[in-house]
Parts: structure tokens; sequence; C-alpha cells
């Protein structure tokens, strides 16, 4: 399936189609959802190929001056598909590499595109679906969203660039717990960790979502872009350094058969 684009189509009116990422667009300000909420939009193989292409047309569409990445449904994105990651163990080497590749990729676009982007979060952000928000510019969380790392549990590694960003943004101890004892913690939990930069009630968050990308809209366009830049620009080479080192990482993990084996027996306690 390939991402829609139609810039006249309400919120209400993408979410009926099939496609497993929806934008639409308010004006300025384009709207990247998240679509597979039978799955809590884990993420798939078609998921990350159309998530890469709607960011691609979002960032190179003039018409563009701010992006909301949002999910549709409970959760923002409830990480990889487990069922998928099991069919993961017959994929070859190379299209396991091409998979890590589309999810990393995600992160080059969101850090490094030129336009400012707003992560609205409802439900569970797990996993690389975590990582993602950590990408975004600014984040606004819903009060009862949750979110947690269990790669390492699995055997797996973080993705999207946190095991770079996570220890800048909330100090070391903290990752270190985050990552290896999978601990789920609340937006306010994430708020005081300095992951999440606002919390609101659950029914306001897309309202407050669109007030904050039309403040950013209002911006002159060119300084606001520079800034964006500037800001990352220290670190560009540290970040696509981490996501090569987590490639490799996330690469060897869902090779080996254990890993597979402790999904298989996450997956039959959760039956």
């Amino acid at each position: 399936m390939t991402a829609q684009t139609d810039k006249s189509a309400n919120q209400t009116d993408a979410s009926k189609s099939g496609a497993s990422v929806l934008s639409t667009q308010d004006g300025c300000i384009r709207v990247v959802s998240l679509n597979r909420p039978y799955r809590l939009n884990a993420i798939d193989r078609s998921l990350l190929e159309d998530l890469n292409e709607a960011l691609k047309d979002a960032f190179s569409d003039p018409t563009v001056k701010v992006l909301i990445l949002r999910g549709e449904g409970r959760a923002f994105c409830a990480g990889d598909d487990l069922v998928e990651q099991l069919k993961g163990g017959t994929l070859t080497p190379e299209e396991l590499k091409t998979f890590v590749n589309l999810l990393q990729q995600v992160t080059v676009q969101l850090m490094m595109g030129s336009k400012p982007v707003v992560g609205l979060v409802q439900g569970w952000a797990i996993g690389g679906g975590f990582s993602w928000t950590l990408n975004c510019d600014l984040t606004i969380w819903s009060e009862t969203a949750r979110a947690y790392l269990p790669e390492v549990g699995f055997g797996m590694f973080v993705s999207g660039a946190a095991s770079f960003l996570l220890p800048r943004m909330m100090g070391r101890m903290a990752t270190f717990e985050m990552s290896l004892l999978s601990p789920k913690l609340s937006a306010q939990q994430l708020k005081e960790l300095g992951i999440a930069w606002r919390v609101v009630p659950d029914e306001v968050l897309f309202t407050e979502g669109i007030t904050v990308a039309r403040k950013l809209a209002e911006l002159p366009e060119g300084a606001a872009k520079q800034f964006k830049k500037s800001l990352l620009e220290p670190d560009r080479q540290l970040v696509l350094n981490a996501l090569d080192n987590e490639s490799k990482a996330c690469i060897s993990g869902a090779a080996d058969p254990r890993t597979l084996e402790r999904i298989q027996s996450f997956l039959t306690a959760k039956a």
C-alpha cells in the first residue's frame, strides 16, 4: 500500500482509508498519521515505506511549513510488529538490512529535514515508535500516554538514535534504566525527565498540536529552517554514527534465533 496525500481531506475522512500512513493538509500544516490502528500502529515494512514516502513528500512540498506526526486510534506506535518480527526470521540478511535501513531513514528525515516537526502522542509509544518521538522537534503527550523500550530484553537494540539522544536528554542512569529495565513510564514522568515537552488532556491533544503548529508556521520560514539546521549541526555526524551502530546491533540481534524464541515466549504469555 502507498501513502495517501490529500491536501483538501479532513482528518476524519482520511482515517477511513486503508493506507498504512495518511497525509492531510490544514493550510501550510501537513499532518502525517500512522494508520494501523488495529495493530496499535505497530511497525511493519509497509508502514516504513509509506512513512518515508510521506515524509519525503512533506519536506519537499513548498506549500508545507510545519509537519505534525501522530497515530490513528488508541496509540501513537506500539513499536515493531512482533508477529511480523517472528516472520522476519525467514528474511534474508539483505531483506533484514533493508528493513532496518528504512526504520533509521525515518529518523534521518525527521531530524535532518528542514521543517519543524510536532509529535502528538497518545496511548502507547513503544520501542522504535518511542524513538520517533525523540526525533520530533516538539512533542505533546496526552495525559494517559505511556512509553517504554523493550528491545534489549528481547536481545534486540534501540533505534532512531535513541542511544545518542536519551543520555543527553535525561542522563546516563535514567537511560540505562529505561533501556535495560524497561519501566513503563507515564507522560508526566517523561515530562519530568525532559522527554515530553508538554502534557495535555487526551481530548485536546490534536487541537493543541494544531495550535502549536500554527504558531511555528507564522515564523519567518528561512529563519526557522536555519535554526533547526544549526541546532543539529554540531551533533549531525554523531547522530549518523549512532544510527549506523544501532543498525548493526539491530541486524545482529534480529538474526539471533534466541531473539525469536524470546519474542515467541512473550506472545505466548500474552495469548
